[in-house]
Parts: C-alpha cells; structure tokens; sequence
C-alpha cells in the first residue's frame, strides 16, 4: 500500500492505495480500490480497542497470566542451578584451553575462544548475582487489576493521540504488517493483524506467563 493525495470534494484528501496498481498500472495489478487514511486509521484504531484494548479481554488475559505464572522461587531456583553449571562447564573449558596455550597451541585461535567463554560466564555471573538479590514483595492479584485497568486508560487515551504517538501505540500492540484485502464485489476492504499484549502487561506480569498474540480481522467500507 501507498498513500497518494487528490483532490476529494472541496479539499484535497490522503487515500491507501495499492503501490503496484498505482505505480505499474491495470496490467500488473486491477485492484483500484482507495481508501481514505482517515477512515482506515480509525478502522484499525476501532479494532485494537474492540479486540485488545477491552476491559473483559484484558481482565481475562491478565487471570491467565497469573495462572500461567507459576510459582516464581521455584523458577527461579531452577534458573540459579542452571547457570552455575553452566558457569562450572565454562571455567572447565578456560582451565582446558589454558593448558592447551601453555603447550603451545595456536596462540591467536586459543585466546579468541578463551576470550569468549570469558563473555559468556560473565554474562552469567551477572544474571546470577542479579538473580541472588532480595526479591521485593510480589503484588496481590487486586492490586495487579487496578494498576492494569489504571495503564489501560492511560493506553487508550495514548491510542487516541496524535498520529506519531498512535503509530508508536500500534507498533507496541501490533506483531509484524496489517495487511488489508479488497473485495471487488462488495468494493470493501478486510485487515488482518496479529496483536500482541506482552508490551502491555510488561512490568506486571513476566514474558514467560504471556499467551500467544491474537489475530483478528474486521472489515470496513472505504
């Protein structure tokens, strides 16, 4: 899609066409339907609100959140255990290729992997320290509902906003391109879209307890 501008009525107006029926013509492609960028935009806008931005959705995708959470120091013990085998894997390779570099092993190609295996327990030892701090008290699921429905409003809103802001609302709630379908017959176009909240829920539930985006598909008259 392109956005090209004519004179529509009394004023000159933005319409969503096809790039390749606009550029290359009826030969390569016939679909000639236009739609105006207002209305599409606010199509698109109806349908985040409808599908994603719902109040029942929301409450719904946030109770399963929390059910799909499981028990965090359970994970989180998991994880620990994890990394410092990783971390001991790793310091028995650096002794390996230390012995490997004093008997005269090929200096540069030694060094380079030693200086990796280096990076990566670092990287470790950071999670794992970051992982051994005190961990502050875990919110109630009351208190998780009012500040979802609080962050709710405020993402509205921002939906609403100017269009910069709006695009950077649709990028956070949207995964990869709509793509919208003529119909010829009917002279309507139908959009698809994969819609994602972990953008929205981050900071009150983790990645891991998030369902998988869904799509949704609602028509409008150009």
């Amino acid at each position: 899609m392109t956005v090209r501008s004519r004179q529509h009525g009394k004023q000159r107006a933005y319409f969503y066409t096809c790039s390749s029926f606009h550029h290359r013509g009826r030969a390569v492609c016939e679909n000639s339907l236009e739609m105006r960028l207002g209305d599409a935009d606010r199509a698109v806008l109806d349908a985040l609100e409808r599908e994603l931005l719902n109040p029942a959705i929301i409450d719904e995708a946030l109770g399963r959140a929390i059910a799909r959470s499981g028990d965090p120091e359970a994970e989180t013990a998991a994880r620990k255990v994890a990394i410092r085998q990783a971390v001991d894997e790793l310091d028995a390779a650096l002794d390996r290729l230390t012995v490997a570099l004093l008997a005269g092993g090929e200096a540069a190609t030694v060094v380079k992997a030693m200086r990796e295996r280096e990076l990566r327990r670092d990287g470790l030892r950071r999670e794992l320290k970051a992982l051994e701090r005190p961990a502050g008290a875990v919110p109630d699921a009351m208190t998780l509902r009012h500040g979802i429905r609080a962050k709710l409003g405020d993402w509205q809103q921002l939906l609403r906003a100017h269009v910069p802001v709006a695009r950077q609302m649709l990028r956070k709630l949207i995964e990869g391109r709509i793509v919208f379908t003529p119909d010829r017959e009917t002279r309507q176009y139908a959009f698809l879209a994969t819609g994602t909240l972990a953008k929205f829920f981050s900071g009150f539930v983790g990645p891991r307890a998030m369902a998988s985006p869904a799509g949704f598909e609602p028509a409008f008259w150009p």
